[in-house]
């Protein structure tokens, strides 16, 4: 396989990975919905369902700044290389790897992030359901 195909391979995972930790942040909100008590003039949600929903919510916030920074990151980078004469044209350019090492931190969290929140509910989930 050419070195080309391995890169549009790795591109194609780590999207896979994004919108499956994306979707799997939005499903744990639900999840953890169910469990809310809405009492007379508010709604509760039990204490040990928060760190799961914290994790969730954190995984869309860093879901959001990996891409957003990505853009803007990649934007200021196209906009240095016009300002030094460098067109569509040129064949090879050369990137400081620090773009990427930021994103690739960014990745990382809302991955981890998302692990970390269904490690708490399904900790949760196993202690308070009882199956009879």
């Amino acid at each position: 396989m050419k070195i080309s195909n391995y890169i549009k391979k790795y591109e194609d995972l780590t999207s896979l990975a994004s919108n499956a930790s994306r979707s799997l942040a939005f499903a744990g909100i639900a999840i953890v919905w169910i469990f809310n008590i809405t009492a007379e003039s508010h709604t509760q949600l039990p204490r040990d369902l928060f760190l799961p929903l914290l994790c969730f919510a954190i995984t869309l916030g860093f879901d959001l700044f990996h891409y957003a920074f990505g853009g803007v990151a990649y934007y200021i980078f196209y906009i240095r290389m016009k300002n030094k004469n460098i067109n569509e044209s040129d064949k090879e350019v050369k990137y400081r790897k620090r773009i990427n090492f930021v994103s690739w931190i960014l990745y990382g969290i809302k991955i981890i992030s998302v692990l970390l929140g269904y490690i708490y509910l399904i900790g949760f989930l196993v202690y308070e359901i009882k199956f009879i």
